[in-house]
């Protein structure tokens, strides 16, 4: 199973908008 790179980034995206916002709390 093959993820597309849009995929990717969303994926990316969220995990660090996730640490983020782990870290500032």
């Amino acid at each position: 199973m093959k993820i597309s790179p849009f995929e990717q980034y969303l994926r990316y995206h969220i995990e660090v908008e996730f640490k983020e916002y782990y870290l500032n709390y």
